[in-house]
Formats: C-alpha cells, sequence, structure tokens
C-alpha cells in the first residue's frame, strides 16, 4: 500500500514521468505476472482440460 500510496503522490507522478522509476515498474509487473502465472500453473494445472480427470487412472 505504500507503494501505491507514493506512485498516486506528485513526487511519485513526477519520478514516474521523469522515468527515474521504470526500472523498479518493470520489475514489479514481471514479478506479478510471474506470481500470477505460478499461481495459476500450480492451481490450476490443468485448466486448458478442464473436463480432463487427473487424478484417475482409469481409462
Amino acid at each position: 500500500m505504500q507503494i501505491i500510496s507514493f506512485l498516486l503522490s506528485p513526487e511519485g507522478q513526477r519520478n514516474f514521468q521523469n522515468g527515474n522509476d521504470k526500472t523498479y515498474l518493470w520489475f514489479t509487473h514481471y514479478f506479478v505476472a510471474e506470481m500470477f502465472l505460478l499461481t495459476i500453473f500450480t492451481c490450476f494445472p490443468n485448466y486448458h482440460q478442464p473436463l480432463a480427470f487427473t487424478h484417475t487412472t482409469e481409462l
């Protein structure tokens, strides 16, 4: 929440427009996307085949 409030503050807006925090923002976006994909692939490893029963060995 401190990061969000900083980016919404005038100082954060000035730094963002000047490009001082671009590397940090790119890393944050990459980290969030990485965590999102990791969560999806961990919790729903078979989400592209929703009707497949992966926990049974019956054919």
